[in-house]
């Protein structure tokens, strides 16, 4: 009897990445009876060969050639990335970062995503897998799976919002927030004409001339129908299933759920205990309460804003000293390099109680799940929001662009932390994150809001076991 075939097609960065390798290890784990291939750019090969569910060599690794998206994205000044992303979220600038979102689904010149689209359609014709599983995000990988029309589904790190708000009824698009922006949700009354606002700017990516030039040249050149995450809201296939963390506990509530959306609550990676892979940390975490404060590997800061950061933590831990509460910080600072001297620095030092590193030997995951961490300061990522949400840790979410504005909303809506630069975003400010730190982890609500993140914690739990179970019924 021929064995089944999954290939997992997923862009290279772990935004994306994670769920595909969180849903892999646990196939490998299971000992399930199928033949796993990935396919993706080299610089994932290396981090899922770090896994030790990987490096058994059961799952065939396809490389493709050509800039990955994030090195398409960040680093050509012609889609002006960090310039958008730098923009506060105000109404008036939606007309500047809305043109942003076609750029994130195809951030490749015309003949780098045709000959990735080539690629991708090689490896599938050589793998002949019975289900391809896509990330929504890799272009390519969804253009290639419309064309042929595979047995496919979708895994997605990212929650309802991105899949199903044009399904809903027209007073419930009123009340859900625009994207890259800091209006609550359910959308006061008073702020409607600014949501107003922002939904046309959207709207206007119907006609991009970015996504248009994409289009001809593909059908021109390699005489395939270009198709995008877009098209999957609006024009999903029939019997695809598009396979989500996101659930009733951890989203924003909507009136209709299509039954194509399979909720599965949070996606994580599975990980060694932190005192397995760096004992000397794992007891500095258990000394006293800790914060944990990880802004992601995209988010780099300057020494202005590390300046920032750091007297924000001091006042904390002030505050706890003066509270008679033990308290530290353990920060990972991914510091941008130049030729000043970082005097921020000077201001901490584990000896004050905070920790500052640049890289960890563990997963973000194996820090949050230890008893001492009381809280997560993150920059509002989708791993980073549903690996606290797993944990049952509080958040206080700085975000700095497009849909971190929507997980630092979610955290306030769900009673589960605070947005710690919503007058400053996407900067922060010492004085505004000081207080919030202090409202999360020291003030009146922190036990509330400790119950209610181990509550959804809990909740997630019986939800979670579909992570891979509903993929193999697809095959």
């Amino acid at each position: 009897m021929e064995r089944k075939r999954l290939l997992f097609i997923t862009n290279a960065e772990l935004g994306q990445a994670n769920v595909h390798l969180a849903v892999l290890e646990q196939l490998i784990s299971d000992k399930v009876d199928v033949d796993l291939h990935l396919c993706s750019f080299s610089p994932l090969a290396q981090s899922a060969t770090s896994s030790e569910a990987f490096s058994s060599g059961k799952v065939s690794f396809h490389t493709l050639r050509g800039p990955t998206w994030k090195d398409a994205l960040f680093n050509r000044p012609e889609h002006q990335w960090h310039e958008v992303c730098s923009l506060t979220p105000r109404w008036f600038n939606s007309s500047r970062a809305a043109p942003m979102m076609t750029r994130i689904v195809a951030p490749w010149s015309n003949e780098e995503l045709a000959d990735l689209v080539l690629q991708v359609n090689k490896v599938v014709n050589h793998v002949a897998a019975h289900l391809v599983v896509v990330d929504n995000l890799f272009t390519p990988a969804v253009t290639v799976c419309y064309d042929r029309g595979v047995n496919w589904v979708v895994l997605s790190p990212n929650t309802y919002r991105e899949f199903i708000l044009g399904h809903q009824p027209p007073h419930e698009q009123h009340i859900q927030p625009p994207t890259a922006s800091l209006i609550p949700y359910p959308v006061p009354f008073y702020l409607r004409l600014s949501t107003w606002y922002h939904r046309q700017q959207y709207m206007k990516l119907a006609q991009d001339g970015w996504v248009i030039t994409h289009a001809i040249h593909m059908q021109e050149k390699i005489h395939k129908q270009y198709s995008d995450w877009g098209r999957l809201t609006y024009d999903p296939p029939k019997g695809l299933k598009i396979i989500l963390p996101s659930n009733s506990h951890v989203d924003f509530p909507f009136t209709v759920v299509p039954d194509h959306l399979v909720s599965c609550g949070p996606i994580v990676r599975s990980a060694k205990p932190v005192a397995e892979v760096d004992p000397d940390l794992a007891a500095w975490l258990r000394q006293r309460p800790t914060v944990y404060i990880n802004l992601g590997t995209h988010v780099l800061h300057d020494d202005d804003q590390s300046m920032e950061l750091a007297e924000a933590f001091k006042s904390l831990l002030q505050a706890a000293k003066e509270a008679g509460d033990g308290l530290q910080v353990l920060w990972v600072n991914r510091r941008k390099q130049n030729n000043k001297e970082a005097k921020w620095l000077d201001t901490n030092g584990a000896q004050g109680g905070i920790r500052v590193v640049d890289w960890l030997q563990v997963e973000p995951i194996s820090i949050l799940q230890e008893e001492t961490v009381i809280c997560s300061v993150n920059h509002g990522g989708a791993n980073s929001y549903f690996e606290a949400v797993s944990a049952g840790v509080p958040q206080v979410v700085l975000p700095v662009w497009f849909d971190t504005y929507d997980f630092a909303r979610r955290v306030e809506y769900l009673g589960i932390g605070r947005i710690g630069n919503r007058g400053t975003a996407p900067k922060c400010s010492r004085g505004e994150l000081g207080r919030v730190l202090k409202q999360v982890v020291l003030g009146q609500e922190a036990g509330q809001m400790r119950a209610r993140a181990a509550a959804i914690a809990e909740a997630c739990e019986p939800i979670q076991q579909l992570n891979v179970t509903q993929v193999v019924r697809q095959v």
